[in-house]
């Protein structure tokens, strides 16, 4: 009897097993279905958002003077990536890319974002700007010394890729449209270092600051003219080369003389 009693679980055990499992893979499937549909709900939401900030960006570049992007990981990001594809030193073809580029190995790892990067560019070559100087407008006001000098950079990288070399001219409306962005001079002349080294500006060639007014400028043209005239080195060693240096003077007083009269 004690034996029959002490075989009553077990015998109960199997008879419920096949239920007690069918039971077990029910729950399982039900907590399954559970996970997968949270899962599907989070990866909806993701895409939504995805959108959203797709939307709020396309609507920054239709119009430039409303408010920014919130998910900028820096201020005038967003600018700055318009502008390389629609500013006259930008390039549709390679603009954004090259920018991009840039972006990824002159900001810090830590504050670097590649999806919004990404995010950013794609929208940036989707959506026509707008307004230019509005987007000029939005980096100098609020544009981070990061990302203005990586827009100097891309700038200058640019024209170095496109393999046309540096001149004074080029060179004076780079700077001219480079200001317009709110870039200051050293940021400007840090990015020329860089991708022409050998390139000396106007105000350099005549050792003058940029904020030299006119008569300074005519002045020290003159001056430095009367050092190396031709004719005044006919015949004497060196005569070549103060020919040249003349020739670079006159053109980098033309040069400002231009900007002067814009």
């Amino acid at each position: 009897m004690p034996q029959s009693n002490a075989s009553e679980p077990g015998q109960l055990l199997g008879a419920w097993l096949g239920r007690l499992l069918g039971a077990a893979a029910g729950l399982a499937a039900g907590w399954f279905g559970i996970l997968a549909g949270l899962l599907f709900g989070y990866m909806l939401d993701l895409a939504r958002a995805e959108a959203r900030e797709r939307s709020r960006i396309q609507a920054y570049f239709r119009d430039p003077d409303s408010s920014p992007p919130p998910e900028e990981p820096y201020p005038g990001l967003a600018a700055a990536i318009a502008l390389s594809a629609y500013a006259p030193w930008g390039d549709r073809e390679s603009g954004t890319s090259v920018f991009m580029g840039l972006a990824r190995r002159e900001l810090p790892e830590n504050r670097r974002d590649d999806r919004v990067l990404q995010r950013l560019a794609d929208a940036a070559e989707a959506v026509p700007c707008s307004s230019l100087r509005a987007l000029e407008r939005a980096l100098s006001l609020h544009g981070a010394p990061a990302v203005r000098a990586i827009v100097a950079r891309f700038a200058y990288e640019l024209q170095h890729k496109r393999g046309e070399g540096l001149d004074h001219r080029a060179d004076s409306l780079l700077l001219l449209s480079l200001a317009d962005c709110g870039l200051s001079g050293p940021e400007i002349e840090a990015a020329r270092r860089l991708a022409f080294p050998s390139y000396r500006d106007p105000w350099a060639v005549l050792a003058l600051g940029r904020g030299a007014s006119y008569a300074e400028v005519r002045r020290a043209w003159r001056r430095l003219s009367r050092q190396c005239h031709p004719d005044l080195s006919d015949g004497e060693e060196g005569g070549e080369d103060a020919a040249a240096r003349f020739r670079e003077l006159q053109e980098a007083y033309e040069i400002i003389r231009g900007l002067r009269a814009l």
